[in-house]
């Protein structure tokens, strides 16, 4: 099938996320629970694996340089969003291209990929479409999705590019997620991480005081034990 977009560092991912499971419930009652409206949120860890090992199997976790790691949670913590139950047309980075694309237009998006499949079905046996004014119409048409590779967020101060974004077109975003790596020297970057995280927070939540963010630190292990270790931090 004619494919209007060029594969992007997500394109590698999309079989992965394709072949997860997003219909049962990550919500489950805790065991023992007396409670019956009580629940608990179970993340898909296969996943989160299939997903890390891409990028680590190409090289890529020992250095923070290629972006790979990151994008890989990114592309998890979206999958997870769209399972908690938000509307998956509102969840970017989409598990497809373009990445990121107005809810508002996916009836459109689904008449053009159903025209791209007629014209590839029609292809098939190597007969081209004729005439030629109307093949080249019809992949302008698919290239010309008001779509985008990433989610560009205008802030107070400046527009910010975040890594996963639950948004609305009309409404503006609900969740905001950005994410810092680091795979060496901790102790002496996490000033610089947590001045970034502070100004971007700041930037993004006076133009979005309803908007849901929050800041995380995971290190692999204690970085007053060793400096050298993998850090992420989301906020």
């Amino acid at each position: 099938m004619p494919q209007p977009f060029r594969p992007d560092v997500l394109s590698e991912l999309d079989h992965v996320l394709a072949a997860a499971d997003t219909d049962s419930s990550p919500w489950r009652t805790p065991d023992g629970s007396g409670d019956p409206d009580a629940r608990e949120y179970v993340p898909d860890h296969q996943t989160l694996e299939d997903l890390l090992r891409i990028p680590i199997e190409q090289g890529h976790a020992s250095s923070q340089q290629s972006g790979r790691v990151a994008k890989s949670l990114d592309a998890y913590v979206a999958h997870e969003l769209r399972r908690a139950g938000f509307p998956a047309s509102a969840v970017f980075p989409r598990p497809r291209q373009p990445r990121v694309l107005a809810g508002e237009v996916a009836d459109l998006e689904a008449e053009v990929q159903t025209m791209l499949q007629a014209l590839a079905d029609h292809e098939t046996h190597g007969s081209r479409l004729r005439p030629a004014a109307l093949r080249q119409a019809i992949n302008r048409v698919a290239g010309s999705l008001p779509g985008s590779t990433d989610a560009n967020i205008l802030g107070r101060f400046y527009v910010k590019q975040v890594d996963v974004v639950v948004s609305d077109w009309r409404r503006g975003p609900d969740v905001l997620v950005s994410g810092k790596s680091m795979f060496s020297s901790y102790l002496n970057n996490k000033n610089n991480r947590y001045e970034e995280a502070i100004g971007e927070a700041t930037n993004l939540r006076d133009r979005y005081p309803l908007a849901a963010m929050g800041s995380k630190t995971p290190p692999r292990r204690s970085p007053s034990h060793d400096s050298s270790r993998t850090c992420s931090t989301r906020s």
